[in-house]
């Protein structure tokens, strides 16, 4: 075997990614004269530079976020949502407007280096295998020694029974080359582990293997270089397999992912890649293995940590398809950084279906973690000099110098939704994804190159952080097999970020038209409750004592417009007898808050369609229990709510049975309060929070109360809030009462446009044999301190009490 250097140059990653907005439209530059529309021969233009009008753009690609509670005989809870930013501006922005192109996505520069195997490499163009036990190489052979590869010169030790010297410098194995359809396997017969180091490059384009040949296993394999380049596979089954190297770009397949014979517990091996720049083109797989008689492996754990992190390609560590007697799960991926991250590939950690002739689980979803917390490249090289830079080091350096923007982009898709039960097994809850950008203060990522740095130097932060997020985002619980139970849960999304102190540049999310968030269906027992939606910011300092030059006390705003589809999940209850009783399910709960120190940011412009309906209950049982969800804002600047707020009451169509003193309120219509602490509430959102109806009690309509302590009120969509309906024929049924609408700013009762109320509402209540109350709109007085009626059913006065003398 030839061991030479072969020089070649590798472009390692050419990306353009420009985190701007892409506007749709057209444009054209068309100079043709006009013509009578006639049956002659066409007229030649003839005017110079005439062009073809340029063609329409493709519409950008839009996403759901899709987190549903699975159905079975008891549903599950709808996913939830959880959203937060601290800083002194900018703003949580969410909008179903596309505006970034997957194809033409961020500016993620990765340097370009020669690729250098060293002065000494070895170069793989056939199968090869290397003992890492062997302590005596034949000359010419390569072995394993101190964590290094070397090829035997031949020279022997002085010693009175010579032996081979091993480890000498001269004959280290500097770097890697493997061809294309080579093998290089690590062996041993007593070594669980393997790790060895190279100066310079590996490039893989082959196939990098080990095996304990006692155990018939893998070893855990860790590589440590300059630059990875690798076109090639690496095949660990049920192994980890760490790589440690200044730049990694793996366009090729690594795989953990192991069998029910040989796979390590968990069914799969750790991945970890991490380095100054790493970049993934190929495929990462830690997916557990299947096992089609019994019980599936989790799927393992994917790392990619650097200084820039990019994914292009495709990472899986779902869990196996079994028969699974019990739940298994989803692993763990997280993509680390400490200046930039672009995943714009597909991430899966779901737990995958049970197989479909058993009685099996289905797997739970795992946990994909997106962490940036940018580090400046002063702090990133600090104490160390130029010249002991390396050359990736260096262009680093040079490409997020100066005034680049850190910043975290997701175009890609994200996977944890749980899998379905077959036969009588339930389903798996769907999974997590959290992002986190953390500016002040704590860390993920490598530096360029590790130093310590002295509590008294002071090292200037990096700017503030970019963060555009979209893509497809699968968090569905798994539904149960047809005979089983519970239908799982969805999973949860987190987003939260840290602002730079002095950030202006919002959290964005877009391109996704709706939340899906509702709970499952219940076959015999109850339905899932809709999710939860929280957003929240606030200002990064709470009091003018904190304060130092050119800081403010102002905060975050909300502008959301993305629909909310987060209903509760219907319920056929067939488990009723006398005594039992159903929980009617809830839709979700949607809570806003905005607060700055300021009159400026603390706002909140919300303009989406929203439906939080309770679910219906029908079948048999003795009691129904109903709650109601609610809607809520409260900021310290102005609030505007548009769009549309369905928040209907459960309808309950169980009939009583005959002489039965039983009763069945139907469900209270959804709680709608709006606050701002300083500012305006405009509230134009058509709404209906009507309670559910009945055969006894038809429920309550739900009430608005909106409060402004220092500014006006105006609602100007329409509104119903409607008792529900009782069935008339039933004696002694009641109809629910209507919903109430309270307006309170403590401004003067007479400044102009105080309170608008709306031009179309209805507060009826509901039939029944004795019909629910009509209620009123309020507005509070805060001359008299009273709430005085300003529409609808308002109370009679009684009359004062005249006591003659």
């Amino acid at each position: 075997m030839n061991y030479e250097k072969i020089p070649f140059t590798a472009s390692l990653l050419a990306m353009a990614i420009t985190l701007t907005a892409c506007g749709g439209g057209s444009s054209s530059n068309n100079n043709q004269e006009e013509t009578p529309e006639t049956p002659q021969a066409p007229v030649v233009d003839e005017t110079p530079n005439q062009q073809e009008p340029e063609p329409e753009p493709e519409p950008l690609p839009t996403y759901s976020l899709n987190m549903d509670g699975g159905d079975g005989a008891e549903g599950g809870r709808g996913g939830n949502v959880y959203l937060y930013r601290r800083g002194t501006g900018g703003a949580i922005r969410v909008s179903s407007e596309a505006t970034l192109d997957p194809a033409t996505a961020a500016d993620v520069s990765i340097p370009e280096v020669t690729v250098d195997t060293g002065s000494n490499p070895l170069v793989v163009t056939g199968d090869l295998t290397i003992d890492i036990d062997n302590t005596a190489p034949a000359v010419g052979q390569v072995y394993f020694y101190d964590g290094s590869l070397y090829i035997y010169d031949g020279a022997m030790t002085d010693a009175e029974v010579p032996e081979p010297e091993l480890g000498t410098e001269a004959t280290v194995v500097t770097g890697i080359s493997i061809a294309e359809d080579a093998t290089l396997t690590f062996s041993s017969s007593t070594n669980s582990t393997l790790s060895v180091d190279f100066d310079d490059d590996v490039i893989n384009s082959g196939t990098i293997t080990t095996i304990n040949t006692e155990s018939d296993t893998t070893l855990q394999l860790t590589i440590g270089a300059r630059v990875y380049e690798g076109s090639g596979d690496v095949v660990q089954p049920g192994s980890p397999f760490f790589l440690f190297a200044d730049l990694i770009i793996n366009n090729g397949t690594v795989t953990t992912k192991g069998d029910a014979e040989t796979g390590a517990e968990g069914g799969s091996g750790y991945i970890r890649l991490l380095g100054g720049a790493v970049a993934n083109h190929g495929s990462l797989i830690a997916e557990g293995f299947d096992n089609a008689t019994g019980t599936a492996g989790y799927g393992s754990s994917v790392e990619l940590s650097g200084f820039v992190v990019v994914n292009s390609g495709s990472i899986d560590a779902s869990s196996g398809v079994g028969a699974n007697e019990g739940t298994i799960g989803g692993g763990y991926v997280s993509l680390q950084g400490s200046f930039a991250i672009a995943n714009t590939g597909s991430i899966d950690v779901s737990g995958e279906d049970g197989v479909a002739d058993a009685d099996s689980y289905g797997g739970a979803g795992g946990y994909i973690g997106i962490f940036l917390s940018p580090v400046s490249v002063e702090l990133a090289t600090s104490e160390i000099e130029d010249e002991e830079l390396n050359e990736i080091s260096q262009e680093l350096i040079e490409l997020y110098g100066d005034d680049v923007a850190p910043f975290i982009l997701n175009t890609g898709s994200l996977n944890a939704e749980g899998g379905a039960g077959a036969g009588t097994g339930d389903g798996g809850e769907g999974g997590s994804v959290g992002f986190t950008i953390e500016e002040n203060g704590g860390y993920y990522g490598p530096r360029i190159a590790i130093e310590e740095v002295s509590e008294e130097e002071e090292i200037e932060p990096a700017p503030p952080a970019l963060v555009e997020i979209t893509g497809q985002v699968s968090l569905d619980g798994g539904s149960a097999g047809v005979d089983g139970y519970s239908g799982a849960s969805g999973g949860s999304i987190y987003v939260y970020q840290n602002a730079h102190i002095e950030s202006t540049n919002d959290l964005h999310i877009s391109g996704i038209t709706e939340f899906n968030m509702s709970g499952g269906n219940g076959t015999t027992n109850e339905g899932g409750e809709g999710g939860y939606l929280n957003v929240d910011t606030n200002a990064y300092f709470y009091s003018e004592e904190e304060l130092e030059d050119d800081q403010t006390l102002d905060g975050p705003s909300v502008v959301f417009n993305t629909n909310i589809n987060a209903n509760g999940g219907n319920v056929t209850a067939s488990e009723g007898g006398e005594g039992s009783y159903i929980d009617a399910a809830t839709g979700g709960y949607v809570e806003i808050d905005a607060y700055s120190g300021t009159e400026i940011g603390g706002e909140v412009d919300f303009n989406s369609a929203v439906e939080i309906n309770s679910g219906s209950v029908a079948g048999s049982a003795s009691d129904v229990y109903v709650e109601y969800t609610y809607f809520e804002v409260e900021a310290t600047n102005d609030v505007m709510v548009a769009g549309s707020i369905n928040g209907r009451g459960s309808d309950v169509t169980i009939t009583p049975a005959a002489e039965s003193s039983d009763s069945y309120i139907g469900g209270e219509g959804a709680y709608i309060y709006l606050e701002s602490e300083q500012g305006d509430v405009s509230l134009s959102a058509d709404i209906d929070v009507s309670g559910g109806n009945s055969p006894t009690d038809g429920g309550e309509g739900g009430s608005i109360y909106i409060e402004a302590a220092d500014g006006l009120v105006a609602i100007t969509g329409s509104v119903t809030s409607n008792g529900g309906d009782a069935e008339i024929a039933i004696e002694d049924s009641v109809g629910g009462n209507s919903g109430e609408i309270y307006l309170n700013s403590y401004l003067a009762f007479d400044t102009p446009n105080l309170y608008t109320i709306p031009t179309s509402f209805s507060l009826n209540g509901g039939a029944g044999a004795e019909a629910g109350e009509s209620r009123a709109i309020y507005g509070w007085n805060s001359d008299l301190e009273v709430d005085e009626c300003l529409g609808g059913v308002c109370p009679e006065e009684e009359p004062e009490e005249v006591i003659a003398d």
